[in-house]
Formats: structure tokens, C-alpha cells, sequence
């Protein structure tokens, strides 16, 4: 992972900020595409959930996959 490829404490800190950044932003844009995803999670609909987990998934690893060379 980044932590075990970090150059410094700073480094692994920046890319630590840079994957929050990208999970946020991966987030947003599925609550953007599904309205009321909460409440529709809530309500017992899987398929806003299933999505929102998926996306998140899929942004993890393009975060780990960033982090590595």
C-alpha cells in the first residue's frame, strides 16, 4: 500500500489526503446521480446501496493501485 511505499511521514500523509479527497469526490458524484440515496437505503432499496459500495470499492482500489509502483 502507500504507507509501505511513503518516501516520509509527509508523503504518506499527502497521499492519505489525496485518496479522502477521491473517495468524497466518488461519493458525491453517486449521491448526485441517485437522489435521496439515503433515504432510499434506508427505505430497504439494495440497488442504491449495492451502487454506492461498488463505487466506493472501485475508488479504494484506484487509490491502492495509485500508491503503488
Amino acid at each position: 500500500g502507500g504507507s509501505v511505499n511513503a518516501q516520509s511521514g509527509r508523503d504518506g500523509v499527502s497521499w492519505g489526503l489525496v485518496a479522502l479527497v477521491f473517495q468524497i469526490l466518488v461519493d458525491f458524484l453517486v449521491r448526485l446521480a441517485i437522489p435521496n440515496l439515503s433515504a432510499r437505503i434506508e427505505a430497504g432499496q439494495l440497488a442504491p446501496a449495492i451502487l454506492l459500495a461498488a463505487a466506493s470499492f472501485a475508488a479504494g482500489v484506484v487509490d491502492a493501485a495509485s500508491m503503488t509502483y
